[in-house]
């Protein structure tokens, strides 16, 4: 019964963990995409964005793969591999941005500003947490808010 009661309590922790991620991931995607549009006159436009939302109007199923299976591709990879590996060797700050900077070269989108930010982020709640799941389910959340919200 207590094991179960345990059980529980992380997966509600780790949950809650990935909504607070969702939403500073969120804060810091509005925040820079401001700055970028007023300092830098860039676009909101995300070509990468757009191109899935495209494929996903076509074949609904596919919001699986942006949705769910992107995310924790790239969670294994920029957290677990190579942030988890780096931070071994070296302080956290130096590990997270070298994990966050090939996570946004990863992106080929030209907003690199948001994504190393948001890989930022996604490497302190991995950090602070201990474990994967929390910046797993906060990128996840990320992927279909944003999915969802550009379908409507």
């Amino acid at each position: 019964q207590s094991k179960i009661d345990l059980s529980f309590i992380v997966l509600c922790s780790n949950l809650l963990w990935g909504i607070l991620g969702m939403v500073g991931a969120l804060v810091i995607q509005i925040g820079l995409s401001c700055i970028e549009s007023e300092l830098f006159h860039f676009s909101s436009y995300s070509a990468n964005t757009n191109l899935l939302l495209e494929i996903v109007h076509h074949y609904p199923y596919y919001i699986l793969v942006p949705g769910i299976t992107a995310p924790v591709m790239e969670e294994l990879i920029f957290r677990k591999v190579l942030f988890g590996n780096f931070s071994r060797f070296i302080p956290f700050l130096p590990a997270a941005l070298v994990s966050s900077l090939l996570f946004s070269l990863a992106h080929m989108d030209g907003h690199f500003l948001i994504y190393a930010s948001i890989g930022l982020s996604f490497c302190y709640i991995y950090y602070r947490t201990g474990t994967i799941i929390t910046s797993t389910f906060s990128h996840i959340f990320l992927n279909l808010f944003i999915i969802l919200l550009s379908s409507l």
